[in-house]
């Protein structure tokens, strides 16, 4: 297809479930107030976009659970809007895994987001009181975990074997707690806080081994 899998518009209270979805657009998008929605269970392969978005402040209030998406030219998950769940999703060989844009109070639990070209995980400036917690960053081509929100809480995040910093705070980010994180082998560092009253409190930092590199350990063959 030359155009988007399914698409919610205006639209609430759906449960999209078990979808298998190939060589679309976008994959799987909610716009212009899509809201209190339930995605659960698909793939989604091989896009010339995004896996997953929602296009509008808006659309929030929707939850993103065990989902699979690989390979898309753009995003595996590109989203505006509040109070969205993601959760338990695998997310492998995009532009860049989850992008969060603007909103506020979003959780991401449990995901696995690897292999991505540019960025794992950012968060934007606009955005605050953000949750993300246990997810497994690993093998990004540049940066794992990026903040540029305020008022986020970052717990008990793997970020290792990135080919840039693990885990970075922008100029602009300010009062986020980064705590019991665990950054390994990320290059050329493993954090990096240019915020403002950031706390980073109990984190655990490895540096690379002798003769050890994110290029060396991550494999996309």
């Amino acid at each position: 297809m030359l155009s988007d899998a399914i698409v919610l518009i205006s639209s609430s209270g759906n449960l999209i479930w078990k979808n298998k979805i190939w060589n679309c657009s976008d994959g799987i998008k909610l716009s212009s107030g899509s809201t209190n929605n339930w995605i659960i269970g698909n793939i989604v392969k091989d896009g010339f976009v995004d896996a997953f978005e929602t296009s509008l402040p808006s659309d929030s209030n929707n939850a993103f659970i065990s989902n699979i998406a690989i390979n898309h030219r753009d995003r595996a998950f590109n989203i505006f809007g509040s109070n969205n769940l993601f959760l338990n999703n695998i997310l492998i060989d995009h532009a860049e895994g989850i992008v969060i844009d603007e909103g506020m109070g979003s959780l991401a639990i449990g995901n696995i987001i690897k292999d991505n070209r540019l960025r794992g995980h950012i968060v934007f400036n606009v955005y605050s009181n953000y949750f993300g917690a246990e997810n497994y960053v690993v093998c990004n081509d540049r940066v794992g975990m990026s903040n540029i929100g305020d008022f986020g809480i970052f717990l008990d995040n793997e970020v290792a074997y990135n080919g840039g910093t693990g885990f970075t705070l922008d100029v602009l980010s300010t009062a986020n707690l980064v705590m019991d994180n665990k950054l390994i082998c990320n290059i050329p560092q493993n954090i990096d806080d240019n915020g403002t009253n950031n706390n980073l409190i109990n984190n655990i930092s490895k540096s690379c081994r002798p003769c050890e590199s994110p290029s060396d350990l991550c494999s996309k063959t």
